[in-house]
Order: structure tokens, then sequence, then C-alpha cells
């Protein structure tokens, strides 16, 4: 069944046009080649990680990582330089990064994200979760000399951390009982809210516009990070450089270089060793993954 997918995707890669109506709002090419990156990433690993097929579990792989690769050499897309401005915008229209966005409406077609965002109570994200984030040298928080401000405050548990957790969270703990916008974690995401409409008719209830990211180029510079080590086993210095190591360069994210040396994932010529890593997973795999993690979140 999926070689017969693979066949539909391929076929479309060669048919569909470049251009072909709104950009962003009417499926091109360029669409087809991110779903394609996305979809053969998760089969080529089921197969792989559940010992079903070596062989398709290739060749699903090498067509996630050609896909990927296909919309980087393109040079069509690039990294949109305000993060949380992917997911808070009034409109995506020509952000460099949108392959594919939802269009909203005042008044027409609206939806009610940022009123959960900014005025109700909210499921959380766990502490596994924002312990992820990576200190803004690139270290594991529980690595040792990581220069991690410990937990005793929610000051200390974000200072000095990979800017995309600020990006994401709110600076507070919004505990239940003590404020009505409550998370029942005690971590509120803000990752979705527009200051802008924040107490206006348009930022409450279910009568919120802004526009909503369906696939962008940030997950395509993962999805070939992730197929190329998949593939091997290993990944170059070369693939990390066009995949990881841009989304770190964003300005205003601006983490340092993902380095590898075999399986080992450094950071400014220092060794990566996170306490949390299983030992069955290899150093740089763990980062890339991590990567994903936090670029992703929410």
């Amino acid at each position: 069944v999926l070689d017969s997918v693979l066949a539909d995707f391929e076929y479309a890669v060669e048919n569909v046009r470049i251009d072909d109506g709104t950009p962003g709002l009417a499926v091109n090419k360029d669409v087809v080649l991110a779903f394609m990156s996305r979809v053969f990433l998760y089969h080529g690993t089921y197969l792989k990680y559940h010992g079903l097929d070596g062989q398709r579990a290739q060749k699903y792989l090498q067509a996630a990582k050609d896909a990927a690769d296909q919309l980087i050499t393109s040079g069509r897309y690039s990294l949109a330089e305000d993060y949380r401005g992917l997911f808070n915008s009034m409109s995506l229209s020509g952000n460099p990064e949108i392959i594919m966005y939802r269009k909203y409406e005042e008044g027409a077609l609206t939806h009610s994200l940022h009123s959960y965002s900014d005025n109700e109570p909210q499921t959380g994200a766990s502490k596994d979760a924002i312990d992820s984030y990576r200190m803004d040298n690139g270290l594991p928080i529980r690595q040792t000399g990581s220069g991690y401000n410990g937990d005793d405050s929610i000051d200390n548990v974000m200072a000095d951390r990979d800017p995309r957790i600020t990006e994401t969270f709110v600076q507070e703990l919004r505990l239940t009982g003590e404020a009505s916008n409550y998370s029942s974690s005690g971590y509120a995401q803000h990752k979705f809210k527009n200051e802008e409409i924040s107490g206006e008719l348009i930022g409450t209830q279910n009568n919120n516009p802004t526009d909503a990211p369906v696939i962008r180029y940030g997950e395509v510079l993962i999805n070939y990070a992730e197929a190329s080590y998949e593939l091997n086993d290993q990944i170059s210095q070369a693939d990390l450089n066009k995949s990881i190591n841009v989304l770190r360069s964003r300005p205003d994210v601006n983490m340092p270089d993902l380095q590898v040396s075999g399986q080992q994932a450094m950071v400014n010529g220092q060794p990566i060793d996170d306490p949390e890593r299983p030992q069955s997973v290899s150093p740089i795999l763990w980062e890339i993954r991590v990567e994903r993690r936090v670029e992703l979140m929410m």
C-alpha cells in the first residue's frame, strides 16, 4: 500500500505546478514535497524500529530525505526572523517560511485558540518537556557545568535557556486556585497569543482570526536531518549545517551550532552528555530528536 502512496507522491512531484493559486493557500509542488518528507520519515522509521522491512524502510527514508532536499536546494524558502510570529500572526501571507497555512477572517472564519492561550485554563506542558530545552550554550540542563540556575523559581528555570522556551511559555507559574487562566502543570503556553488583540472582542471566545501554519520550512529542515541520520545511523556535519544549524541561526533563536564526531554530539567542541538520554539512543540522534521537540513544541 505504501509503495502505491509513494508512487502517487512521486507522480505529484513531477506533475503539480510550482506556482498554482494563492501562495500558501493552494496545493503546489512545494506542499507535496513538504508532506512527502513528513509522511515517509514516519513510515520509514516505523518499519525500521519495528523490524518489519528493512529494504522498504530505506526506500521510504530516502524518499523523505530527497523530498526535503529538493525544497532546501530550491531556495524558495527561508526561516522567518520571528519564531513566535509563525503562530500568532494576523496574517501569514508572504511569510518566507510558510509552505501552507490556513487563513482565518474576522467575522467569517474564526477559532478559539487565542482565547484558550490568553484567558482559559490550559492543559500544561510536562516538566520533562520544559527540561528538554537546552541552555543557551547548547548544553542539557542536567549536564555537569551547564550553568543551569535550578528549579527554585520560574525565573531560574527559564534563565539562560534556548530562547524558544520563552517564545513558547510564559515566564510565570499559573497554578490552580491562583489564576483563572491556570495551567494543569503550572507551565502555561503563550505561543499562539497575539498581544495586539488581547482584550479585544476578536481575541476572546471563538472570535479569533489569527492565521495557522499547516506545514512550514522549519519542519522540513528537521525532517531532512532525521531522515539523513536514520538512513545510515550517522549524519555528516554538512547535513547538520544545512538543517539543524540553519534552525539554530534564526535571528531570535541564535543557538550555537550542533557538531558531530561519529556518534558524539558536541557544541563549541564540548561533548554533550545528557543524563536523560537512553543509552540505546546515540548522542547525536538524541540531539536531533530534542531539536524536533523544541522547534515543534505545542
